[in-house]
């Protein structure tokens, strides 16, 4: 916003904020460092000032109304869910066999031992964690592990103790159910 007497004759642009993720949340610093204060202030400030907010949850929406006093501006608010292309579609079996062929060696390094218990061996191009090919067809391995992918962004507005809490109490409650325990598949977690 410009206070320059010859740039205020001409009408400004209009300001839509597209919140995704509220900037000041993502410094890696403390509540109350003073860049992390200043840059929520600004957040703050700029808010009520856009023409247009694009919001990707109605959650995110509702928190911009009661933090961020947008109740005024309510009806300047959308609400547009990301969603995937239509061209993401399930893969096949055999896309998936050669994605985890290729994966193999960093499952390999993170492995402890799974690999080897479910049957995968170094060498072997018909079988991964999750496919085997049977009869030149590839097809999801009945015993394949449950596969967790998290986000790819790790900021202190997304708080993945929840998830590393959560696969800290799968695996004690299944330890402890004893011999029903081998009933119940193996997790890997990509992060």
């Amino acid at each position: 916003f410009c206070r320059s007497r010859p740039l205020m004759l001409h009408p400004r642009p209009g300001l839509v904020i597209d919140w995704h993720n509220l900037g000041y949340t993502m410094f890696d610093l403390s509540d109350y460092h003073p860049i992390r204060f200043l840059a929520r202030i600004y957040e703050r400030m700029m808010a009520p000032r856009a023409d247009a907010h694009l919001c990707v949850t109605a959650a995110m929406k509702r928190w911009l109304i009661q933090n961020f006093g947008l109740g005024d501006h309510e009806e300047k608010m959308s609400v547009l869910r990301d969603r995937p292309p239509e061209f993401f579609r399930p893969t096949r079996p055999m896309e998936q066999h050669r994605l985890m062929k290729k994966l193999e060696l960093q499952f390999r390094t993170a492995d402890n031992g799974l690999m080897t218990r479910m049957g995968v061996c170094k060498d072997d191009a018909n079988r991964t964690l999750f496919t085997e090919i049977s009869g030149g067809k590839a097809r999801l391995r009945r015993d394949r592990p449950a596969l967790v992918v998290s986000s790819t962004s790790w900021t202190p507005d997304e708080d993945f103790s929840i998830l590393l809490d959560a696969c800290v109490r799968i695996d004690t409650g299944i330890r402890d159910r004893g011999d029903v325990a081998a009933a119940f598949p193996h997790v890997v977690v990509i992060v």
